[in-house]
């Protein structure tokens, strides 16, 4: 009798055992700063301010993590199957440190404070209107592109961000009600 109780507790301690320890499959939420060198991706944690070498089993998120520079900022989802290596399954976010500072076109003027602020300002021939700030979010497209929702007060914005050199990037805005292409801003640095 005890030894059948036995075998029916078991199992419920290795499901136990396998769920709550730190060394279990699950997913977790990473956030850090990417470094780069020749051929690797390192992650150091802001959570535990460890560093991480980063790899992907799933190829389109390999895809977008190679776009990646050192000073990147990403959060998203991982695993671990060893304990100095994380598996991305997501970049949910992204700070992008190459789009950081000042971009100009004809019409407009656009300034990435930091990874988390952007201005605006329209250029036209009876003067300049703005600054208008927003605050943005930057995520990985299923089209390769990055996606990118700016949002103030009374408005949201969604574009997708192409970065074709170091010095040229576009914003490619959509209409929210209809999803069709509204504006693009051809930006370079100045």
């Amino acid at each position: 009798m005890k030894l059948k109780k036995c075998l029916l507790i078991l199992p419920l301690i290795f499901f136990c055992t396998l769920v709550f320890s730190e060394t279990s499959w699950a997913d977790f939420l990473y956030k850090g700063y990417v470094t780069k060198t020749e051929d690797q991706f390192f992650l150091k944690d802001e959570y535990t301010n460890k560093d991480f070498l980063v790899s992907s089993r799933l190829i389109s998120v390999w895809e977008k993590i190679k776009t990646l520079e050192t000073g990147d900022y990403i959060s998203g989802f991982a695993y671990a199957e060893v304990e100095d290596r994380i598996y991305i399954r997501s970049i949910d976010s992204a700070g992008l440190k190459k789009v950081l500072g000042l971009w100009v076109s004809g019409k407009y003027i656009v300034q990435f404070e930091d990874f988390n602020n952007v201005n605006f300002w329209n250029l036209a021939s009876n003067g300049v209107s703005g600054p208008f700030h927003f605050s943005y979010y930057i995520t990985q497209g299923d089209d390769g592109n990055w996606k990118v929702l700016f949002a103030d007060d009374e408005r949201t914005m969604i574009a997708s961000l192409v970065c074709i050199t170091d010095l040229h990037i576009r914003l490619s805005f959509f209409d929210l009600n209809t999803g069709a292409p509204s504006q693009v801003y051809d930006l370079e640095r100045p």
